[in-house]
């Protein structure tokens, strides 16, 4: 007689299971319970990424290019784009770019978006680029610092430490010490106290580093 399966010794009646004495368990081969697989979730197609979309399509530093990529990520978002997003891809197109060519996407972005309200975050990308500029003056800073006050956005602590990280960061060491001096002779944007920031600390290592070195 065959092995009965498992599953049907509950229909069995108990008399028939007297009559008919089943074999011992252990003669049955084990047998592992099959694998049920698990049926992944739909995917939703995930919303454009600004940064992954930007560093895919921004291959070329031409403005009426960058322009039409911006035009081509906007109109393919589905949801509203923010500060965060036009942020991210005007830092993308700035590491390929001019400063002039940034600062006109820029303009672009606020003609184009009149829902887009650049803050200081946003000429932050831009001040960046123009220390990491190859300059042999602060011009190009001062131009960028020109346009955040133009725009009343006037700069703060952060907006002079990310400037003199960045001169520093190209070794721009004298341009960094000439910077935070104007500041401070300005009373502007070291904190209205000429109190140091974290990034002009690290300015003043690196150009008392630099004068040893020379020595």
């Amino acid at each position: 007689m065959g092995k009965i399966p498992p599953s049907f010794r509950p229909a069995i009646s108990n008399s028939l299971t007297r009559k008919l004495p089943l074999e011992p368990l252990t003669s049955i081969p084990h047998q592992s319970p099959e694998k049920t697989t698990k049926k992944k979730p739909p995917q939703h197609p995930k919303k454009p990424q600004a940064s992954g979309k930007a560093e895919a399509l921004f291959k070329s530093p031409d403005l009426s290019s960058a322009k039409k990529v911006f035009n081509y990520i906007v109109a393919t978002t589905k949801s509203s784009p923010d500060l965060r997003f036009h942020n991210t891809l005007l830092q993308s197109y700035a590491s390929i770019s001019t400063l002039n060519d940034s600062i006109s996407l820029l303009h672009h972005m606020i003609k184009t978006q009149p829902s887009f309200s650049p803050d200081r975050s946003t000429y932050h990308v831009l001040l960046s680029q123009s220390c990491k500029a190859p300059d042999s003056s602060l011009s190009a800073v001062n131009q960028i610092l020109n346009l955040m006050v133009n725009n009343g956005l006037k700069p703060n602590q952060v907006t002079t430490d990310i400037a003199i990280r960045s001169l520093c960061e190209v070794g721009r060491i004298d341009h960094a010490v000439e910077l935070r001096r104007e500041c401070i002779r300005c009373n502007g944007f070291v904190g209205g106290d000429g109190k140091k920031g974290l990034y002009t600390e690290f300015m003043h290592l690196q150009y008392a580093a630099s004068r040893v070195m020379q020595v």
